[in-house]
């Protein structure tokens, strides 16, 4: 099954200000009786977590919400987007449910996408 895509009439690009990307979590440490921690890879792949903002209007916000319910199957399935940074295509999945804010007439919601490798 190929990747869902994003929906159309919904703003792709994050915020810049809330952009905050972490290094993907792909070592185990485990601690020695005596000694420091040994540490190892997990694997060949990890995927990339990306936390960030999107502010919609309230029929973006419609569109959006539809498309996780729907199309996402409530955030269940991949998707089709553009790395926030360098803008390479790629798939990604939602990592957390969204949750919302509400400023000035607007639609605040907050993402934790994860980059597959």
């Amino acid at each position: 099954m190929s990747a869902v895509a994003w929906p159309e009439g919904v703003p792709r690009k994050l915020l810049e200000e809330t952009l905050e990307i972490e290094a993907p979590a792909n070592v185990i440490r485990t601690d020695m009786e005596h000694g420091p921690q040994k540490s190892r890879r997990r694997g060949t792949a990890a995927p990339q977590r990306i936390y960030g903002d999107v502010v919609l209007d309230k029929d973006e916000w419609a569109l959006f919400k539809a498309w996780w319910e729907n199309e996402l199957r409530d955030g269940s399935l991949q998707f089709d987007w553009e790395h926030p940074v360098n803008e390479d295509p790629g798939t990604f999945r939602m990592a957390e449910d969204y949750r919302l804010r509400f400023e000035e007439g607007y639609v605040v919601v907050e993402l934790v996408i994860e980059a597959m490798p």
